[in-house]
């Protein structure tokens, strides 16, 4: 993805997220798993777990991104060998048992992985209603889908007390 897409990206991706979704906070972290492009919101529900959702541009030299959704249920980000963890993934929500994982949004609504183009956006207004609609399917598809781990995470962690 080219610079200067890429810094108008930034602005209109942390207000944005920082409207629509105010308990994922913008943070910057530094780990082996993720490129210096990446930018990764969190939530922490409650402690030890934590909740990410991760902005990933195409490293391919498209103008195109998606987003991956994870969780740690270890107070940290994801320590895993791979993502996605994609898998893993069933389908009925069994990979809420892991310690730690990490999915493709475009997975929960979509049998294909599910990327958004800006190769026509030129401007903030174009790129802000591509990342809009991204927004939308996180709305609908990802944080219910987060908070359900949660919820199990939550309930696993009641029978056990």
């Amino acid at each position: 993805m080219d610079k200067k897409l890429n810094r108008i990206i930034d602005k209109i991706l942390i207000e944005s997220m920082q409207k629509s979704l105010p308990d994922f906070k913008y943070i910057k972290i530094k780990h082996p798993i993720l490129f210096s492009y990446e930018r990764v919101f969190r939530w922490i529900p409650k402690e030890p777990i934590q909740i990410f959702i991760i902005y990933l541009p195409s490293h391919k030299g498209q103008n195109r991104f998606t987003f991956e959704l994870g969780w740690s249920k270890k107070g940290r980000f994801p320590e895993i060998n791979m993502k996605p963890s994609i898998s893993l993934l069933t389908g009925k929500d069994s990979e809420f048992q892991y310690e730690e994982f990490i999915n493709r949004l475009g997975s929960l609504f979509n049998s294909n992985d599910c990327w958004w183009s800006l190769e026509k956006s030129k401007t903030e207004e174009d790129v802000s209603v591509v990342l809009s609609n991204a927004i939308d399917q996180l709305i609908q598809f990802g944080v219910p889908y987060l908070k359900r781990m949660v919820k199990f995470t939550e309930d696993k962690l009641e029978k056990i007390n």
